[in-house]
């Protein structure tokens, strides 16, 4: 079965790259791959992130906590009341990646380290793997699909 993502391209940044410098980079590929940010005021930016960019709707965060938001199965805006659920999700990490689910499925599907990946944001669930912890890279930009 194919999993529930697109494979758009890889991204492997220089060592010691900052999160402002990667979520610039990775927005202006998305940009260049025609995808437009999600303009959707219900859907606020969570808190942590390293960086992020309202108008660009992306963030990128550097270290992953234990127990914290985005270990659990949901999809974005699931707890945002008036939110337009209808859009896209270009995700990345440098290490354990975000796991994907079609739908209600128990197949877990996950992407390689450093790629970057489209996920339909109402066909899927994700979450961020729950024994992750200390310092990992991840990248998240919801768009127009």
């Amino acid at each position: 079965m194919n999993p529930p993502y697109t494979v758009l391209g890889t991204y492997i940044p220089k060592k010691g790259r900052k999160c402002w410098f990667i979520g610039k980079a990775l927005t202006r590929r998305t940009a260049l791959w025609g995808y437009k940010p999600l303009v959707d005021p219900y859907i606020k930016q969570n808190a942590g992130a390293a960086w992020y960019s309202s108008e660009l709707h992306a963030e990128c965060r550097k270290t992953a906590v234990l127990g914290s938001e985005g270990t659990s199965w949901h999809q974005d805006g699931d707890t945002s009341p008036g939110a337009n659920m209808e859009h896209g999700l270009i995700l990345w990490a440098s290490s354990n990646p975000t796991e994907i689910r079609w739908g209600h499925e128990s197949i877990t599907y996950q992407p390689k380290p450093y790629e970057v990946v489209l996920v339909h944001n109402l066909d899927c669930k994700h979450r961020r793997p729950p024994h992750v912890e200390g310092f990992r890279l991840s990248f998240r930009q919801r768009v127009t699909i």
